[in-house]
């Protein structure tokens, strides 16, 4: 470069007169090519910074924005004009003794004044911008118009991209978006031409974008693997530390829900664009495809997940699939099984995962999750089960699946327990003893976990410390609340109203109560309200503790074969999470769960035997089990909360003890779910009576609610 040309191209960049004492060196880097080494020296200032030529020109404004803690004449980044046909971005190396700095240094540089320079932007941003248009869509059509790749079901792409676009809306602010840098250019990369398609970056983007886009047009797939991850925190720290330093209001915005979420959307927007305007390597190409095959994922979740189960960035990857599981008990989700091929040390591996995305199928259930139900989950396995490990309880943690991902409100990849042949019931299901035996042992474990890590922050803080207060508003109730209004009163009535009909299609019970039928209905009525008054709020004397909140048969899995000889179980879905005295669960369970009959002979075992397991793990830890949680309040709490666990479990049952079909028919059809939960429950239940499990499990709720009422037990 002609160096007189070079000093007054970045004089002009910089707004300095062109007489300003200023020298300035440029010089391509041996050890790769796309970057250029610069040195600038102006009045007593010296600078060394990144060049990167750019391929296509971002629309941020050429002049540079002056660092609130640099005075000095040179900033941090800027853009300078070379010739027409050479436009340069340039990033300070605020250190300088590296001596051969490798790709990972130069991209943490980038990245670190990417964020900062943002930040900046947002901080003098007068007048918010126009909020944007997700490209994903258009890009989409225009990647599958170039017909490189075969087998795409559209249709779920499109679905998959539906759901993504939605989840994204809530964070394209105008107040966090950016003009674009531009896109650097890699001497290896071709640019082709494509006549349908605006070559022009949108004028303004997401904070992301950038970071991104110079990622995958700088990198190879062996690099992202082994750092994209740890790139991602160089930008969003930089981003972050830049905005407190700034004392600017976005900070607050910058959750890790944004985060995670617009990386997740314009990973493939990114993707899609470089692959429309660049011909690109074979591994980013292959990356796009399994995308388009399985876009619930992207291809850096999997990376995350191997090395989270692996603990080592050093294999390639061969494959992976996600795969539809057959029945689901579950309705906040949809389910798949993740297998995953890697080529490791020489040997082929192969790793099988549970992947449940978080997609309701009906507008309802998305207005429980966004209500905050996922984040629970998300809680239980990057909060609690950490500070299990932390404190030493990891032997008690095996009650749930090992985690390897979760991100917030979408993603949670587990250990694939059905591969393990533990076996998932269907909901209306029942069991026996030695089942029920076997998931309250395993229940036992998280309550006597959450227990003795209470009592080991309390010795370290030198005061109580109770979780609920620890992280305030985790755990507050989303789902059984009654609010003083038309709909929640005209919906409890309908429920009352169903629950009477039952009462209606058992005379052979009710004639031989003793009890009026009037007397009936109104301690059913009473039964049933007690759900919601004591579902919040607990005696003093009771000790409360994190509860799962969710305890019926969709949400333990079981296994029959293994050296034990006795049933094993495993805990999942902690979506519900509560911080109430554990009994209730268990009552809860073996009314959901327990034919009648055999409740009433195994019920008081049971109950002595949950008690005996939480009180060996607290004594095995040496604690005194009755300081902590004493045998007293335990009793007490049963007569005290097995109204409303009644109550619970008839508002389950009433739904699931179903035939499996026949449900899932309902809850995939919008007009079916108003009619028979917003029109007419009776209906429902004429439904339900055809089938021998929902007409028995019904029948024995009849007879628990007159056992009650004559207990005056309400």
């Amino acid at each position: 470069m002609d160096n007189l040309k070079l000093q007054n191209s970045i004089c002009s960049a910089i707004s300095v007169p062109s007489e300003t004492q200023l020298n300035a060196t440029i010089e391509q880097c041996e050890e790769n090519r796309n970057f250029w080494s610069i040195n600038i020296k102006c009045k007593d200032v010296k600078k060394q910074y990144i060049g990167l030529k750019l391929a296509i020109s971002g629309k941020v404004q050429d002049k540079w924005i002056p660092d609130s803690a640099d005075n000095s004449t040179l900033p941090s980044l800027f853009h300078f004009q070379y010739t027409n046909d050479e436009k340069y971005v340039v990033f300070e190396r605020k250190v300088s003794n590296i001596s051969k700095p490798t790709l990972k240094d130069n991209l943490e540089v980038i990245l670190e004044c990417i964020g900062n320079y943002q930040a900046r932007l947002i901080s003098r941003q007068k007048e918010p911008v126009e909020k944007a248009d997700s490209e994903l869509k258009e890009l989409l059509e225009n990647v599958l118009s170039l017909n490189l790749f075969e087998d795409i079901d559209k249709e779920r792409v499109e679905s998959a991209i539906k759901y993504l676009e939605g989840d994204v809306s809530p964070f394209l602010e105008p107040e966090l978006l950016v003009g674009s840098l531009g896109c650097p250019l890699n001497q290896s990369m071709l640019k082709v031409q494509n006549a349908n398609f605006d070559s022009s970056i949108p004028e303004y983007v997401p904070l992301v974008y950038d970071a991104l886009m110079y990622i995958f047009v700088l990198t190879d797939e062996v690099f992202r693997r082994e750092h994209f991850k740890d790139l991602m925190e160089v930008y969003f720290n930089s981003l972050s530390n830049s905005l407190k330093i700034l004392g600017t209001d976005a900070l607050s915005k910058i959750t890790r829900q944004y985060k995670e979420t617009t990386l997740r959307f314009l990973l493939p927007i990114v993707k899609f664009r470089l692959l429309i305007e660049f011909k690109l390597p074979e591994d980013v190409r292959v990356n796009i495809l399994r995308f388009l095959k399985y876009p619930l994922l992207n291809q850096e979740d999997v990376y995350e997940i191997i090395a989270n189960n692996t603990k080592s960035k050093d294999y390639e990857l061969i494959s992976y699939s996600m795969k539809s599981l057959d029945e689901r008990n579950g309705h906040l989700g949809e389910y798949y099984h993740l297998n995953v091929s890697i080529n490791r040390f020489g040997e082929e591996e192969h790793f099988h995962f549970f992947a449940k995305v978080i997609i309701p199928p009906a507008e309802q259930l998305n207005n429980l999750v966004k209500s905050g139900l996922a984040q629970k989950e998300d809680f239980f396995y990057g909060t609690l089960l950490p500070l299990y490990q932390e404190y030493g309880l990891e032997k008690l943690a095996d009650f749930s699946p090992k985690c390897y991902l979760s991100k917030s409100n979408w993603l949670l990849v587990l250990t694939d327990l059905l591969k393990d042949e533990f076996v998932a019931y269907k909901p209306n299901a029942n069991l026996d003893y030695p089942d029920v035996k076997a998931v309250m042992s395993e229940y036992a474990k998280f309550i006597a976990a959450t227990l003795i890590l209470e009592e080991k922050l309390s010795i370290k803080e030198g005061k109580p410390v109770r979780m609920d207060e620890l992280y305030p508003g985790m755990f507050v109730e989303m789902i059984m609340v009654y609010i003083d209004n038309e709909s929640v009163k005209k919906s409890i009535q309908q429920s009352k109203s169903a629950l009477h009909y039952i009462i209606e299609l058992c005379p052979h019970i009710t004639e031989t109560s003793g009890l009026t039928q009037e007397e009936i209905f109104a301690g059913t009525d009473k039964i049933f309200m007690s759900l919601y008054k004591k579902i919040s709020n607990h005696p003093e004397s009771f000790r409360c503790t994190l509860t799962h909140g969710d305890m019926y048969i969709g949400n333990a899995l079981l296994n029959h074969n293994n050296e034990r000889n006795t049933p094993r179980a495993v805990l999942v879905d902690f979506q519900l999470m509560r911080y109430m005295p554990p009994v209730y669960d268990l009552l809860f369970f073996t009314f959901l769960c327990m034919p009648r009959n055999t409740r009433l002979q195994y019920l008081p075992q049971l109950i002595d035997e949950f008690y005996q397991d939480i009180a060996k793990y607290i004594q095995d830890f040496g604690y005194d089990v009755e300081k902590i949680f004493p045998r007293d309040s335990f009793d007490e709490s049963i007569k005290y909360y097995r109204s409303a666990a009644l109550s619970a479990a008839l508002s389950y049952a009433f739904m699931i003890k179903i035939n499996p079909k026949t449900r899932e028919s309902i809850f995939q059809d919008k007009e079916k779910m108003e009619y028979y939960f917003g029109v007419n429950k009776r209906a429902f239940v004429d439904l339900g009576w055809e089938d021998d499990i929902y007409k028995e499990t019904m029948t024995g709720f009849v007879s628990d609610i007159i056992d009650l009422i004559k207990k005056e037990d309400l």
